[in-house]
């Protein structure tokens, strides 16, 4: 069994805090998400973080690139001022620090010293979205790795250290103007904390084949819910403005289905029908990280023209010369007997437009054919295939 709502926990940091329409987009964006990311492997992302930073890019967005941006974030039916409005209470929300749990959540602008940047863009993103301008140089080749230094620096600091390369060498160029990041951190304890004496190896059955873990287990009051398809759970963390929700398939495997039928209406219905039953939890201990190229994702989902040079973010700069070249996400994820941390961080890279690749690759690694033509008539001479050479 994998644990699906794991994956999307930082979603439902949005439901607890702030039941409203913005958090059901980015639950139904985190849906999409899980449902096209490839699912041969462990995975634990943030919708919140992701949402956020292509939100705040989308504020520079205009015509049929915006819309393609709010279609795919789910707040096309909103209007500008009720979104900019509800992800600054958003922000607000999502910066929390008590003696039961750290949560942390911010956001900077990382833009070209000298390039014109729309001020109307630049405040509006840095006020709603409570988004630091720093001024940098992307263009130098000394100045764009001290600034890939500073911005991996940040985001680790806010991360405590468990996303501390987001940006690598290769994501960013001469041609990079702006750097949109978010940066999330939670670490909180359970509140009903499973006993250390009481882990035990056991069996975790993958998809890949019968793996030893090491399995907690505890007996306690939760709020519960089963039906045909499921078995589900909400852990408290303390203070209990936060919990965890796992969800077991009953079907052997049943995992990707499910994935494929979830969306906002069927996760409202789970969460809303639980009901306190003392449950005999077994748990495995994990602790893993992904990171992730979201472009081709998001291509699928249909935002498409942020990524060519037909972008229109003319209300980011009258310039019109920016694209999205590159969207990275990083998270990590450790749950254990005394309760969870858990670190994301997103970056939304934009760069000037460039007319097509002049070079050219052409590499007859697989069957061809050939033609021997005389020139003057445009006569083929003779004609074969490479099949195998």
């Amino acid at each position: 069994m994998k644990f699906l709502t794991i994956i999307i926990f930082l979603a439902q940091l949005a439901v607890t805090f702030f039941g409203n329409t913005v958090s059901n987009a980015i639950n139904e964006f985190g849906f999409d998400l899980l449902r096209v990311i490839p699912k041969d492997s462990n995975l634990f992302f943030s919708p919140t973080s992701i949402s956020v930073a292509l939100t705040m890019t989308s504020v520079g967005a205009d015509g049929e690139t915006l819309q393609e941006m709010l279609n795919v974030l789910h707040i096309s039916d909103l209007d500008e001022q009720s979104v900019l409005r509800n992800y600054k209470n958003l922000v607000d929300l999502l910066n929390q620090t008590t003696e039961d749990y750290e949560l942390r959540f911010a956001n900077a602008l990382w833009a070209q010293k000298g390039y014109p940047f729309l001020e109307g863009f630049l405040k509006i993103v840095s006020q709603n979205f409570h988004a630091p301008v720093e001024q940098v140089d992307f263009v130098d080749n000394l100045q764009r790795e001290q600034t890939r230094l500073k911005i991996n620096e940040w985001i680790s600091k806010i991360t405590e250290g468990k996303i501390p390369q987001l940006i690598s060498e290769d994501d960013i160029n001469e041609l990079t103007r702006l750097i949109l990041t978010n940066a999330i951190y939670f670490k909180g304890k359970w509140l009903h904390q499973f006993d250390p004496s009481k882990i035990e190896k056991d069996i975790f059955h993958s998809l890949e084949g019968d793996v030893q873990v090491d399995m907690m287990r505890i007996k306690e009051s939760f709020e519960y819910y089963e039906d045909e398809s499921v078995q589900l759970a909400k852990l408290p963390y303390a203070g209990e403005k936060l919990y965890m929700l796992v969800v077991l398939p009953k079907q052997e495997n049943g995992t990707q289905e499910l994935e494929k039928k979830l969306n906002s209406e069927l996760f409202e219905s789970w969460i809303n029908s639980t009901s306190s039953a003392v449950v005999d939890l077994s748990m495995p201990k994990f602790k893993f990280r992904n990171r992730l190229s979201l472009v081709k994702i998001l291509q699928k989902l249909g935002m498409k023209l942020a990524f060519e040079n037909l972008a229109d973010f003319s209300r980011m700069t009258p310039r019109n010369d920016l694209k999205i070249t590159q969207i990275l996400h990083e998270a990590f994820i450790e749950v254990n007997e005394k309760g969870s941390e858990a670190a994301a961080a997103t970056a939304v890279i934009m760069g000037i437009k460039m007319a097509p690749a002049l070079q050219i690759v052409l590499k007859l690694d697989k069957p061809f054919l050939f033609f021997i033509v005389e020139k003057s008539q445009n006569l083929v001479l003779f004609m074969g295939r490479v099949a195998k050479p």
